[in-house]
């Protein structure tokens, strides 16, 4: 082949090429300017999948509307620690332990009236267990499974003898009563709110139970009946409310088991066995458990 012949070829393969060239980019031009725009993305026929043939779709869709029941259970933990020996341990134990979640005035009135109370999360107890194994605690655990509505009540013992039991009101003198043969009570009453992390609110109410040996009769609902007549107290104005998430629980205990016992919390959280006084400590954590429906 010549060269003249050669140089012919390249530029007639130039120029196809051009052309071809030219038509591609005109083409590409047009199609990027006629691609929807992302706000329009939406109306493309990749979203245009019904629900109704979009098992993913409607698996999420029947996930949101089914109803959840939600069971609250209750773990309570009870230690009882001799109570010379919580005097070295005290500020340590309790040093694990938000007491800033109720305000200063129902702190105040808790702390003058002897109970100690805060909220400690998993690694807080963990360390207050630790606190309590190194002053010879002994150790109770329950799980409590409450009806919905119906509030936990935790049964801390008897009174063996007549105690003179000691409310301090924040601006008036103490109130004493004699109580003989009573039952220590804790109520728990709670509400849940579900949410990105469900909330437990637990209300405290200390109660001294206590019935007549003796019957009368008394009019109940309309009608004479023959029974015993309630001679104990509920310390409705001693009542702490807390607000628990998940993962948390509450801590109770007494001030002063010694030099406090005559208070109210040194009533319901002290004992003494075999001349020895022994303190209570209480971890009440909330545990919800949902069950989705079908």
């Amino acid at each position: 082949m010549s060269t003249s012949i050669r140089t012919l070829t390249l530029r007639t393969l130039a120029a196809w090429a051009l052309v071809f060239f030219a038509g591609g980019c005109a083409q590409f031009r047009w199609d990027f300017w006629n691609t929807p725009a992302k706000d329009s993305l939406a109306n493309s026929e990749l979203t245009r999948v019904p629900i109704e043939d979009n098992p993913l779709a409607r698996r999420r869709l029947a996930d949101e509307a089914r109803p959840v029941v939600v069971q609250l259970m209750f773990d309570v933990s009870r230690a009882i620690v001799p109570a010379d020996k919580m005097v070295a341990v005290r500020k340590e134990l309790w040093r694990h332990a938000d007491a800033l979640r109720l305000s200063p005035a129902r702190a105040a009135d808790l702390a003058r009236n002897g109970f100690h109370i805060g909220v400690a999360d998993a690694r807080g107890r963990e360390a207050v267990r630790k606190v309590l194994d190194s002053v010879g605690a002994r150790f109770e655990r329950k799980r409590h499974i409450v009806q919905n509505g119906v509030p936990l009540t935790l049964d801390l013992g008897g009174m063996t003898s007549g105690e003179d039991v000691f409310y301090l009101p924040a601006n008036a003198g103490p109130v004493g009563t004699t109580f003989t043969g009573a039952t220590r009570l804790l109520h728990v009453d709670y509400e849940v709110s579900l949410g990105a992390r469900a909330v437990t609110t637990l209300i405290l109410t200390w109660e001294l139970f206590k019935e007549s040996e003796g019957q009368s009769w008394n009019i109940q609902d309309g009608q004479p009946r023959y029974q015993k007549k309630y001679e104990g107290k509920v310390y409705n104005e001693m009542a702490a409310t807390f607000d628990v998430p998940t993962g948390e629980a509450i801590l109770v205990g007494p001030i002063d088991g010694i030099r406090r016992s005559w208070t109210l919390g040194g009533t319901m959280l002290t004992d003494t066995l075999t001349g020895e006084k022994w303190e209570t400590i209480l971890c009440i954590e909330p545990v919800l458990v949902r069950f989705a429906t079908e």
